[in-house]
């Protein structure tokens, strides 16, 4: 994967602008409130098709401005691919190769991959299970994209039903129970193809993740992940049909709670994907260090098993990623990414904390201006 270059037009805080990166090491460099991370997350949004830190395309567009727009030129599986996508108040609408796409699952097929790390990050381990959730179906989508049509066909369905269990009293109870049973087939289904693709891909990511743990920490604990639903679920070991079977039972033990509480309570958009240290989950235990560990762990198994997948490093995003690192550890990532053969973008206030002295070109950022100086 390569970024060859990429424009900027009123998007965040960023001039206009056209940016030809270094095929290797791109580092970003300011004071705080330049840019730096706007540039990230450009890059970001151009692979994506979102932000990882914005809810509505309305906050990615410059005040007073109609839209946004990046454009983005790569390589990707070989082959040269032009991105764009157009941001304005009411969505987006994406481009690939000049022609406008039906899905974000059409615009991501095209290929183009990126592993992001943000100082947010090390809260994962700590954090609420839905962060946790959005970090591996992050992490699915990029290497699988009917994922994100997959989820997005269970989120729709869940909104049905979880608006049918608010609005129970406008209906006889034959119709309620007509409803809630289509509704829960529907779920069984589309929740079985969630699940088992989160079950996959953490089966090939576990043993990458603990041997990465494993030298970061001198092999002192154990890391290892764990996807948290209910037994059924991993009794089925994978098969879709048997966890629809599972799903669809769960949903039929919990309906009276459903109907109290007047939201569907059990299904994927429940479950965990837990970061744990010699057994135990980590949400109160453990070090910041071992989190940050931890953290660092999941996302270069992540990088190779892009790689494993696509035979492609994925481009690496590194947001002021060095300040949230000890020594050890943040000389183990730029040790790791040295050894691989891939473009990074690395954003920080304090370029000597990024320890790479070749096939690296230095930018700063200053009022949204990005400037090669190296």
């Amino acid at each position: 994967m390569l970024v060859r270059s990429i424009e900027t037009h009123r998007f965040r805080n960023l001039a206009d602008q056209r940016v030809e990166p270094g095929p290797r090491f791109n580092v970003l460099f300011g004071d705080n409130a330049q840019g730096k991370t706007n540039f990230i997350e450009a890059v970001y949004v151009a692979a994506c098709l979102k932000s990882f830190r914005a809810q509505r395309s309305a906050e990615l567009v410059q005040l007073g401005a109609e839209e946004a727009r990046l454009r983005a030129d790569v390589e990707a599986g070989g082959s040269r691919r032009e991105l764009e996508v157009v941001l304005h108040r009411g969505g987006r609408r994406a481009r690939l190769d000049g022609k406008g796409v039906r899905s974000g699952t059409a615009y991501l097929e095209g290929g183009f991959n990126v592993v992001l790390f943000t100082p947010d990050d090390v809260q994962l381990p700590r954090g609420s299970p839905a962060e946790r959730r959005r970090l591996l179906d992050r992490a699915i989508t990029n290497i699988w994209p009917a994922y994100l049509a997959a989820g997005r066909e269970y989120q729709k369905t869940l909104q049905s039903r979880n608006r049918v269990l608010r609005d129970a009293s406008r209906y006889t109870t034959s119709q309620l129970q007509g409803m809630l049973a289509a509704y829960d087939e529907q779920l069984g289904d589309k929740g079985a193809r969630v699940v088992a693709a989160r079950q996959r891909f953490l089966g090939r990511l576990g043993p990458r993740f603990s041997e990465v743990f494993t030298e970061l920490c001198g092999g002192t604990t154990l890391g290892s992940l764990c996807y948290v639903s209910p037994p059924s679920l991993a009794r089925a070991g994978g098969n879709v049909g048997a966890i629809a079977r599972a799903l669809r039972e769960e949903l039929c033990r919990a309906l009276k709670t459903d109907r109290a509480r007047q939201t569907t309570t059990v299904g994927p958009h429940t479950h965990d994907v837990e970061f744990r240290l010699d057994g135990r989950a980590t949400r109160s235990l453990g070090s910041q260090g071992q989190h940050r560990a931890l953290v660092l762990a999941f996302k270069i198994a992540q990088v190779v098993d892009a790689y494993e997948t696509r035979d492609d490093y994925p481009v690496l995003l590194l947001d002021d990623v060095s300040s949230e690192l000890d020594e050890h550890r943040n000389q183990f990532l730029f040790d790791f990414i040295k050894q691989i053969p891939c473009q990074a973008f690395l954003s920080t206030t304090r370029p000597e904390l990024v320890v790479l002295a070749e096939n690296r070109v230095d930018y700063q950022v200053v009022k949204g201006i990005i400037r090669c100086v190296k």
